[in-house]
């Protein structure tokens, strides 16, 4: 059992490399005790925030750009979702148990993540 929690441990604090991460996030995983429920927690509150990260950039983004392009950035942010969703449900297909629930919330965040650095550089 200590061994399966132990690497349950060592995946989420994987995820945690080179991001930037709320300060909240950083604590809630520093106190976490390796428990499933405690590092699905931490994830759940970490998506919250990055979405909302993730929605305020695309607005600004928004505000910047002719009709025509806010249409072209309103496609590509769907396919976008799709492919988030798709690569996230893969894991849940393919793992089962508590691994599957910390990487797939994992993924999602890390996924999230990426796309609110890339409307960020996209921003004038």
């Amino acid at each position: 059992t200590w061994i399966f929690f132990s690497s349950l441990t060592a995946c989420f604090f994987f995820f945690l490399a080179n991001a930037e991460y709320s300060t909240y996030f950083e604590n809630c995983s520093d106190n976490s005790t390796g428990i499933t429920s405690e590092i699905l927690d931490c994830i759940s509150s970490e998506i919250e925030y990055q979405d909302d990260k993730l929605n305020k950039k695309y607005k600004k983004l928004q505000e910047q750009l002719t009709s025509s392009e806010k249409i072209k950035l309103r496609d590509e942010q769907r396919k976008w979702i799709k492919f988030r969703d798709r690569k996230v449900d893969e894991i849940y297909k393919t793992q089962g148990g508590s691994m599957a629930n910390i990487n797939g919330q994992s993924l999602y965040l890390e996924l999230t993540m990426k796309q609110a650095d890339k409307l960020e550089r996209l921003i004038k």
